[in-house]
């Protein structure tokens, strides 16, 4: 009987997978809440995406550093300080996902984003921008938040990424890796973003006004950064930074080590 029951359950679930992708209504798209994958999964999903964005040349220039001292000591850098902030409590799947850091060469786009398997991207633009390390880890620490609490997940098509999962290509796979650099987020998922990186630099001796102070920046230059366009701000949220961050620090913004930083990258 056991064993009885034990077929009928992966026939159960062989028609699931085949009804997943079969049964839903055309042009209907699936969305999936975080805790519908498992960190593996997720981990295949961005490995896919990463192979993609490497091999999508006219869209992405991704920084190579083989063979080059000081470009893999830029990426080394980034990823020190990335991996700082993943590996503290507030991340809570610190441990499942794969993290890590990609520069992107173009120093005309002021962008960031993150894929679902954790693999944060900057341009080159947008460090050039960033004056200081305490700015960089405001940027990183609100990006690890779109990862590590599925808001992300909330914005792709469910039924593709779990075509990925299956092994299953498609062209749309393609459009979902190139739609990450676009994807927008509201106003209420960007504080909580902001919030959620004040938490992780609390437990550090950095200056925790970084994205207050990057942001100070955007207002009074009137800069258009593809970022902030795409992380819309509330007329408060410089404010409820500066609040929040208020109970941190004073810590340090480790200006003269970034500069020191961009002095490696292409």
């Amino acid at each position: 009987m056991r064993k009885l029951n034990s077929s009928l359950l992966l026939f159960a679930l062989f028609g699931f997978v085949i009804c997943f992708s079969a049964c839903r209504k055309e042009g209907e798209v699936v969305h999936v809440d975080r805790d519908e994958f498992s960190g593996e999964e997720l981990g295949i999903i961005g490995n896919r995406l990463n192979e993609i964005i490497q091999n999508e040349t006219s869209t992405f220039n991704v920084l190579d550093p083989t063979g080059n001292q000081a470009y893999q000591n830029a990426v080394n850098y980034l990823d020190r300080v990335f991996m700082s902030l993943v590996n503290t409590d507030v991340v809570e799947h610190r441990n499942d996902l794969i993290w890590g850091v990609k520069v992107l060469i173009d120093d005309e786009s002021k962008n960031a984003f993150i894929t679902p398997g954790g693999t944060f991207y900057i341009t080159t633009g947008l460090l050039q921008f960033i004056q200081s390390e305490h700015e960089l880890i405001s940027v990183m620490g609100h990006e690890i938040m779109y990862a590590d609490r599925g808001i992300l997940l909330d914005r792709l098509a469910g039924d593709i990424l779990y075509d990925i999962v299956l092994g299953n290509e498609s062209p749309e796979v393609v459009d979902i890796a190139i739609s990450l650099k676009d994807i927008k987020y509201t106003e209420s998922e960007v504080k909580d973003a902001d919030m959620y990186a004040i938490d992780i630099i609390c437990e550090f001796l950095y200056n925790p006004h970084g994205m207050e102070d990057f942001l100070d920046r955007v207002v009074n230059d009137a800069e258009q950064l593809t970022w902030t366009i795409n992380r819309p701000s509330a007329n408060d949220r410089i404010s409820v930074i500066h609040e929040n961050a208020g109970g941190c620090g004073p810590g340090n913004t480790f200006l003269d080590r970034y500069q020191e930083y961009l002095e490696m990258l292409p």
